[in-house]
């Protein structure tokens, strides 16, 4: 995706009153996860979302007219994609798949190199450049806890 729609998005995101949390295309389909400061993203958002960032793209890209619009929420098991993701993620547990193996951790500090993971009594570094997924992970009870 050129740097022109991925700003046409973010814009017309936060025009809405939303964050775009990250955006991607797939093949025919751009998807837009956004989050906002207080609380859950609820589905009539997402729609009011979906068709502002429609409009936009319409708009900006008549030639682009067969894609398929997602916008959603990142989710409570979100995938982290920069830095700023894996910072506002210190203390939560997360998987992270590198090249050589994949491994489950809490995060207990960020740098601008990278990730500080704890797993049990042992602690491991990971260079951002050698993580090939990040994920955090939510256990069954902590997600009722989150419900409730």
């Amino acid at each position: 995706m050129d740097e022109r729609m991925m700003e046409i998005i973010k814009k017309a995101v936060m025009d809405e009153g939303f964050r775009a949390y990250h955006i991607e295309k797939r093949g025919k389909v751009i998807a837009v996860y956004i989050e906002k400061n207080n609380g859950s993203v609820n589905v009539e958002e997402c729609k009011r979302v979906s068709e502002a960032v429609s409009l936009k793209l319409d708009a900006f890209f008549p030639e682009m007219r067969n894609y398929i619009l997602e916008v959603s929420s990142p989710g409570v098991e979100r995938f982290l994609y920069k830095k700023e993701h894996f910072k506002k993620s210190v203390g939560k547990k997360v998987y992270i798949k590198t090249e050589k193996e994949g491994f489950y951790g809490v995060i207990t500090n960020v740098n601008d190199e990278g990730v500080e993971i704890e797993s049990g009594k042992e602690k491991k570094f990971v260079k951002f450049d050698s993580i090939k997924s990040a994920q955090i992970k939510v256990t069954t009870e902590e997600l009722f806890r989150r419900i409730n």
